[in-house]
């Protein structure tokens, strides 16, 4: 059997500020977003294992936002029936609630941290042949790539804006972990500055 996307199943919540986000199918949930995290349309939150093979679970394209909820806890690994709730996403927060918890991401220095979304080997480059996606003194904005994480030979983008409780826009001060380095979940890459 290979591999294909799964889109999860968005039904509303019912005061309609959110969605619940359901598996399209049995088998075993693997590496679902933290809480906190933000989602993109369309990205990439996960795995769903069905005999075996690890299917990615994809964001349907109209929904965007930040998980508000873990259904079923903390927990990287878990089996699941069809339309089961995963997790609940939010809309994307504002300025003043991106401010509110931007202390998650602060260093001991006081500078903003963009933090690993998940464990995996960090590239710096989309090839070896290619120039960083990074360089210190660049600006972010929500969307750019910074990064690519694998994660049992499956190459996954990390974009900033991934996490929640950073600013819309920043500057890199401090690239701080290395090409091909292997990270952990919440380990600190940047250090950024508003």
């Amino acid at each position: 059997m290979k591999a294909h996307p799964f889109f999860l199943i968005a039904k509303p919540l019912e005061d309609e500020h959110g969605w619940s986000l359901q598996a399209p199918g049995v088998g075993i949930l693997r590496e679902l977003p933290a809480l906190g995290s933000r989602l993109q349309a369309g990205q990439e939150c996960g795995f769903l294992e069905v005999l075996g093979v690890r299917h990615p679970l994809l964001l349907p394209h109209d929904i965007a936002g930040s998980i508000a909820r873990l259904s079923l806890g903390p927990a990287r690994l878990k089996a699941v029936s069809y339309g089961e709730e995963l997790c609940q996403i939010k809309p994307q927060l504002d300025a003043e609630d991106l401010a509110a918890e931007s202390h998650g991401h602060s260093s001991s220095e006081g500078g903003l941290l963009f933090r690993s979304p998940q464990a995996g080997r960090y590239y710096a480059a989309p090839d070896p042949d290619s120039p960083p996606f990074l360089a210190v003194g660049d600006t972010l904005e929500i969307g750019r790539t910074l990064g690519l994480l694998e994660v049992m030979k499956t190459f996954n983008p990390i974009k900033y804006g991934q996490t929640s409780g950073l600013p819309p826009r920043v500057k890199v001060k401090a690239i701080l972990v290395q090409d091909r380095d292997d990270v952990e979940e919440g380990t600190p890459l940047l250090e950024l500055e508003a």
